[in-house]
């Protein structure tokens, strides 16, 4: 790892990344059609320049602030609830403890009522089981879902981020707790090897060097061999594998340059894991060139950008992106101006310092 960019600043950018993604994404959590956002230029011009203002121009969940008349921020949605949730688990039992998890999960759901809207009804269910069964088992709810099939939605990976920070020294370890975690609520095999891709794909990203190029075609290698090893075959066709694959032959071939909208016709933006962690990597990987549609010199700034301009399930797709170009590029590439407008950043700031020192000792 280059010197010039610390541990802990690659931390900070994971998470703050995985923080940003959720809270600007969240305006774009459909396609838009009929939409009173001109573009999304014009949406992350006012960002950049500080001067989105309280109304229905500014999208939703954006809030008016307490301490700057005239001026707000953007709240976070259940992506990042559940994430503070993992990372201070972990940070409290120094493991993973599914119980505890379970319990974190469970507690913030039913007494965070602002965000009761944010999570999909199966989810609830799970909740509303361990409340009820007080916490018997934690993965039986989960395992109960969709006839006994489990979910393979996106909600396992898009908090999995604290795993990849917490176990960098130790894969074998990191792979263990990534599907544990996700076995929670998500148990169908989709849903629990998806969770392990992102947080490989965050691993990969926090051992590598963002003062040299990075060489999409080695990260994918890495990633494929990876996920190919630990992706089980369903009726002899593995989709995750298959759906990296692709984004490999995307990037191998410049003339391809598919927009935001045909990525999410190719790869997806919905709110299966299939369909939408692999947009997250491909947002992450193109966004280290120049963008067609949208000049900004920050490669982060350019995958928060091309993430929600896929439109779908936004807010989830770009956490899950900005947080491996967080843990590439490290927080000194995710502008203040767009720090100071999401809601608790200094909060995860403070989880992640607490998350490298845990590991660091």
């Amino acid at each position: 790892m280059s010197t010039d960019t610390t541990l802990v600043e690659k931390f900070e950018g994971c998470l703050v990344g995985a923080l940003m993604g959720d809270c600007m994404g969240a305006p774009f959590e459909t396609d838009f059609t009929g939409s009173h956002f001109p573009n999304q230029q014009t949406f992350f011009q006012n960002l950049l320049k500080h001067t989105v203002v309280p109304g229905p121009s500014a999208g939703r969940n954006f809030r008016p602030s307490k301490v700057h008349p005239g001026r707000g921020e953007y709240h976070y949605t259940d992506d990042t609830a559940m994430t503070m949730c993992l990372a201070k688990s972990l940070l409290t039992k120094r493991r993973f403890d599914a119980l505890d998890v379970a319990k974190r999960f469970t507690t913030e759901y039913f007494e965070n009522e602002a965000l009761v809207g944010e999570y999909g009804n199966a989810v609830r269910d799970v909740f509303r089981k361990l409340k009820n069964n007080n916490y018997e088992d934690p993965y039986k709810p989960g395992q109960e879902q969709f006839g006994g099939r489990g979910s393979y939605g996106n909600g396992a990976a898009m908090r999995v981020a604290p795993v990849a920070l917490f176990f960098m020294d130790d894969l074998e370890k990191m792979v263990e707790v990534a599907r544990n975690q996700a076995k929670i609520t998500h148990s169908n095999k989709i849903g629990y090897n998806a969770a392990i891709m992102q947080c490989m794909a965050v691993y990969l990203a926090l051992k590598s060097d963002p003062k040299t190029p990075l060489d999409s075609m080695v990260y994918l290698d890495h990633l494929i061999a990876l996920t190919d090893k630990l992706e089980e075959a369903i009726d002899g066709f593995k989709p995750l594998v298959f759906k990296l694959m692709h984004i490999k032959k995307i990037l191998s071939n410049p003339e391809l340059d598919p927009t935001p909208a045909e990525v999410a016709k190719t790869l997806g933006n919905d709110i299966t894991a299939q369909g939408s962690v692999p947009t997250a990597i491909y947002s992450f990987l193109r966004s280290q060139r120049p963008l067609k549609d949208f000049e900004h010199e920050s490669p982060f700034v350019r995958c928060l950008y091309f993430a929600v301009a896929c439109g779908g399930d936004a807010d989830t797709i770009a956490s899950m992106a900005c947080s491996i170009s967080g843990a590439f590029h490290g927080i000194s590439a995710i502008p203040s101006v767009l720090q100071r407008q999401c809601q608790a950043v200094d909060e995860v700031t403070r989880i992640a310092d607490c998350l490298e020192e845990a590991v660091s000792k």
